[in-house]
């Protein structure tokens, strides 16, 4: 009797081992996963030798025990869903297994619908146009399923870059606005007449009835910092932050919501929202020694360092709203990071300087601060 019932618990413990394994050979989707509706075929991109599949979206300097895959430029890949807990992920399905691949690695290559969608490509000349929805999202490709990566509030000015999709039953247009680059759906915009100059970009209107007028000046932060938003109020969306002792613009409309003020502000070229209660107010002057308050135009002076990806090789790196070491800080990177380097970059004070993406952020890095994969 004992030789017949050691026979199963072995039989059991080998099981209980093999299952125990079963999650580090598969991948599941994290509960922060949100799941397009609609998934989309999709292919790599930017990618010098290959790019990691990982069974988390976790990809911190040296760690390589999630990865499950290896890929070349050009793999086909099906996208399922995407993650930003902790940076920007697409969930993908690739070479039977499915797992998690940084955004920047991965490029739409055509929309899978229950009905025939035609999607066509053209252009419009370059110029600039208005929202004019309450807040809209600019995407990382022209659909609704793809990532968001930004958001322009109501009445803000976006500059076309040229190129339009037509996707289903609506035309979208690729736009920079105030360095995110992106698609808007161009039933959200008001398009100009292909003018290619810019006025001051009109003042986000508040998404509430209990607007006022105020002094326009310059006034001074007392906070730690100050997060810039797209409309008055917590929950929306970051466009941009204000240092302790900054000086931010109020353009002259303010509102009351939920029981704070709320100014419409210009700082840096970051127009949007700041709460009263992180301002002094005492005094609004109407000049200011700063010396920029717009984003000047920057072109390729070093087409090495354009439209790549690359790593940070520092250990902690400020991306920053302009160029230079004195500009603000908007975001930080860590060491291993992936980041993306636009078609802007130029030389500073004896540097490079380069207009960077980072886990949904753009801004400025020096070159010595990340080696180019």
């Amino acid at each position: 009797m004992m030789k017949h019932f050691r026979i199963p618990v072995a039989i059991a413990l080998v099981l209980v081992l093999t299952l125990t394994a079963l999650p580090l050979a598969a991948s599941a989707a994290a509960s922060t996963t949100r799941y397009y509706s609609t998934p989309y075929d999709g292919r790599v991109v930017n990618v010098s030798t290959v790019v990691h599949l990982r069974s988390t979206p976790y990809a911190p300097a040296g760690y390589t025990a999630n990865i499950i895959g290896k890929y070349t430029n050009g793999t086909a890949l099906r996208v399922l869903g995407y993650d930003d807990s902790n940076g920007s992920w697409f969930y993908v399905s690739i070479g039977g297994k499915t797992g998690y691949m940084y955004a920047i690695y991965v490029n739409r290559t055509s929309t899978t619908t229950t009905t025939t969608t035609t999607t066509t490509t053209g252009t419009v000349p370059e110029g600039y146009a208005r929202v004019a929805a309450s807040s809209v999202n600019i995407r990382y490709s022209a659909s609704t399923n793809s990532q968001v990566v930004g958001s322009a509030p109501r009445n803000a000015q976006v500059r076309l870059l040229g190129a339009t999709e037509r996707n289903g039953a609506y035309t979208w247009y690729r736009i920079n606005y105030g360095g995110i680059i992106g698609w808007i759906r161009g039933d959200l915009l008001v398009l100009s007449s292909g003018t290619t100059t810019t006025t001051t970009p009109t003042t986000p209107t508040a998404p509430t009835t209990s607007t006022f007028s105020v002094t326009p000046g310059y006034v001074t932060v007392k906070a730690s910092a100050a997060t810039i938003r797209s409309a008055a109020s917590t929950a929306s969306s970051r466009v941009g932050a204000a240092p302790r002792g900054a000086s931010v613009y109020l353009t002259g409309t303010a509102t009351r919501v939920a029981g704070y003020v709320w100014y419409a502000v210009n700082y840096g070229g970051a127009i949007g929202w700041i709460r009263g209660d992180l301002l002094v107010l005492g005094t609004i002057t109407t000049t200011t020694t700063t010396t920029t308050t717009t984003t000047p135009e920057y072109g390729t002076e070093y087409p090495q360092l354009a439209n790549r990806s690359a790593t940070v090789a520092a250990s902690r790196v400020n991306i920053r709203l302009h160029p230079g070491i004195g500009s603000q800080v908007v975001d930080k990177a860590s060491k291993g990071d992936s980041i993306w380097l636009t078609d802007k970059n130029t030389e500073l004070n004896g540097y490079i300087w380069c207009y960077v993406y980072h886990s949904g952020m753009y801004g400025w890095m020096r070159s010595d601060c990340f080696t180019v994969n």
